[in-house]
């Protein structure tokens, strides 16, 4: 494979810079590829670095949303189903602290504590829905039938 040269051009001064082998810029947002590759033109680029701050955000952004939405979907359906033993809560409170911390370590930098914050509303208040259905679950083994009667006797008119 051959050795290719990259001309940096800096626009305020108009010089030119000759650099063979590899570029390394310090801080940004490495984008990631399905095919480990990306095609500018004929050319094949293995790795691409965002250093804009907006940009750099919005991607960000539209992928822990996309993210969080995949999420919620699937602990809302593992809160809504029929588990006897409390596997699904389990579950539930282990993807929540999974995300939370991906979060934290990968992405705290890039969105704006506004954003952080609303969605750790939301994962606060699925964990405690899961804390709810994980003690009456408890309740239902400790005591067996019984809660189930308490639960259905109401008022019949």
């Amino acid at each position: 494979m051959t050795s290719k040269t990259y001309i940096v051009i800096r626009p305020e001064n108009k010089k030119q810079r000759k650099l063979d082998g590899k570029i390394n810029i310090a801080d940004g947002y490495m984008l990631v590829s399905r095919n480990k590759k990306f095609l500018i033109g004929d050319s094949s680029v293995t790795h691409i670095k965002v250093t804009d701050k907006n940009l750099i955000h919005n991607l960000v952004k539209k992928k822990v949303d996309n993210r969080f939405e995949k999420l919620l979907k699937s602990l809302v359906m593992l809160l809504i189903s029929d588990d006897d033993t409390g596997e699904s809560v389990r579950l539930i409170l282990d993807q929540v602290e999974k995300f939370r911390l991906e979060i934290k370590n990968k992405y705290k930098a890039y969105l704006k504590k506004k954003e952080l914050d609303e969605m750790a509303k939301q994962l606060v208040h699925i964990q405690k829905e899961a804390h709810m259905k994980m003690a009456v679950i408890k309740q239902k083994n400790i005591f067996g039938s019984k809660v189930e009667d308490v639960a259905s006797v109401g008022k019949s008119r």
